[in-house]
């Protein structure tokens, strides 16, 4: 691994067209089918707050990957209550409750390629960055690269809970676009 990567980048974002929160999930869709994972899910809230991609890999730890598409996001990010849980196992409430949901196994920030460096992201989370590719036809036109691997947070595996709730936002994700392509068809058949 070059240590180019780890040097420091000026604050300008990336040169070339901006990412949308999409396009880098689609970037993280391909690494993780890439890495064999046996569940990845765009948007679901399986640990008390949205979580923009969580995968679950062959061995039943979960990775969550949170897109950052500016540094000010990525920035804002430190002051969410969810990175006090995240670098606080022993933490037992979050916004005056109880925690009840297991937290992430790994933990990766996602951003557009030199966004942000390794040493700017806290100690226990991973880096990747999205990079596009735009020749040739393709599914997609991102990938994504891990810059700084994320330390495991726990050994726990996925809950029965967790991977119904998996489940339950991919069912009705399935059927609200397979009834709403059905709308379309039969609005053009008229």
């Amino acid at each position: 691994m070059s240590s180019s990567l780890f040097q420091t980048v000026s604050a300008a974002p990336p040169v070339g067209p901006r990412w949308c929160e999409r396009q880098v999930q689609e970037a993280v869709y391909v690494y993780c089918a890439i890495k064999n994972h046996e569940i990845i899910v765009p948007n679901s809230c399986v640990f008390g707050w949205e979580s923009d991609v969580v995968s679950v890999n062959k061995t039943g730890f979960i990775a969550e990957f949170e897109i950052k598409v500016t540094r000010a996001d990525f920035k804002a990010d430190a002051k969410k209550e969810r990175a006090s849980l995240l670098v606080n196992p022993a933490q037992k409430t979050w916004f005056g409750k109880d925690v009840t949901h297991p937290r992430p196994n790994y933990f990766f920030y996602v951003v557009p390629s030199g966004l942000i460096t390794a040493e700017e992201v806290p100690e226990y989370a991973g880096l990747i960055y999205a990079e596009r590719h735009v020749e040739g036809h393709r599914l997609y036109y991102g990938t994504a690269r891990e810059i700084k691997p994320a330390a495991r947070m726990h050994r726990d595996k996925i809950t029965d809970w967790q991977r119904k709730q998996l489940a339950r936002a991919l069912t009705g994700r399935y059927w609200r676009q397979r009834l709403g392509a059905l709308a379309a068809n039969n609005e053009a058949s008229e």
